[in-house]
């Protein structure tokens, strides 16, 4: 049944046979994605952190809770944003790069739930999370923010989902120059257009241990292709600011696309992918990200791993399937980021075994 359904997309190759040929094959799918889709990546600029507070005593006692201005020296002048650090004092296992939702009197508080810190440093993660909003604006707008200390050319000029990529990696920049966290594992997390944004971070900086895309949806992980929750149409009319001006080419015309979402998840092969959905979400077209999954696999394969471990029909929640590449948890429930989606996060982690 995959196979069939894949077949049905024609989608375009992987074209890669050999673990020999990936890094290649790699270099060209990458430029094709800032080509086409998400706009090219500039280099990454100078960053260092300035200390604005800090609370030797958080959470009863428990963690370290930094807060600092990263500061980017981008080549059009100085520019920084407020990153949220929580160490916990015991054992660490990993750094969590959240790029998050964080305004307050939002009305649809799907957005922007509480984040479980205190479990998350339970668990014995570090957590680095900044508000999306302070590095660029969802909207239309380029004059501002980060977009506005880096050129953009037209067509291949990129996206906003570029622009909240490069400033995850921009913190891990950061991370990676202090002593504590230099060995730590670091795994990108986002959820939403957010989950979107960690994909992309993790595709390109292959620092990310982990990553972790969260009910991306429609070019997230899920195919665009034949997409049942999210046409590319009203992806572009509500939101063409999150991707290159080149990418609008292919509005009702998504079977002319050389590439489809196993593109970028491939992109992050050999490394531990894991994404997370709730089957009553009403963005989330889960046959087509089952099928991803399933297509992307193929690359886990060339380096000795399994590709995607599932049952050859659609799943129902709560299930997981964690024993391939990538690994994806379904629950119940609609488009939340959810204490169960970290929990699962954690889990996978630690390599345990999800339990429904």
């Amino acid at each position: 049944m995959f196979k069939e359904k894949i077949d049905e997309l024609n989608l375009p190759s992987l074209l890669v046979t050999k673990a020999a040929e990936w890094q290649t094959r790699r270099e060209e799918i990458l430029s094709l994605l800032q080509k086409e889709m998400y706009g090219f990546t500039p280099p990454p600029c100078p960053v260092h952190g300035k200390v604005l507070r800090e609370d030797m005593n958080a959470y009863s006692g428990k963690a370290v809770e930094r807060k600092i201005e990263l500061v980017l020296d981008a080549p059009g002048g100085s520019f920084s944003f407020p990153v949220t650090i929580t160490i916990p004092k015991e054992k660490k296992l990993a750094v969590f790069v959240n790029i998050a939702f964080m305004i307050t009197g939002k009305d649809d508080q799907r957005y922007c739930p509480s984040c479980p810190v205190e479990e998350i440093i339970d668990g014995g993660f570090v957590h680095a999370i900044f508000d999306y909003l302070s590095v660029a604006s969802d909207d239309g707008d380029f004059s501002s923010g980060l977009a506005a200390v880096f050129p953009r050319s037209p067509g291949a000029g990129w996206g906003k989902l570029g622009m909240w990529a490069y400033a995850m990696s921009r913190v891990a920049d950061y991370l990676k120059t202090l002593e504590e966290f230099a060995s730590l594992p670091l795994a990108a997390i986002g959820f939403s257009r957010l989950g979107k944004t960690s994909l992309w971070c993790g595709a390109q900086d292959e620092r990310f241990d982990f990553v972790m895309p969260f009910g991306s949806s429609t070019a997230g992980i899920a195919f665009t292709r034949k997409n049942s929750k999210q046409s590319m149409e009203e992806l572009q009319h509500h939101h063409s600011h999150w991707f290159c001006e080149n990418f609008r080419a292919y509005n009702n015309n998504e079977n002319a696309m050389p590439f489809d979402q196993h593109f970028p998840l491939a992109l992050c092969a050999p490394r531990r992918l894991l994404t997370s959905i709730a089957e009553e979400d009403e963005w989330v077209d889960v046959e087509k990200e089952y099928l991803s999954c399933k297509a992307a696999g193929v690359v886990w394969e060339l380096f000795g791993k399994k590709d995607f471990t599932a049952p050859d029909n659609f799943p129902h929640a709560p299930c997981a399937f964690w024993q391939g590449n990538p690994a994806m948890s379904l629950r119940h429930g609609t488009h939340f980021f959810s204490r169960a989606d970290w929990q699962a996060a954690m889990a996978y982690i630690k390599g345990g075994t999800h339990a429904d």
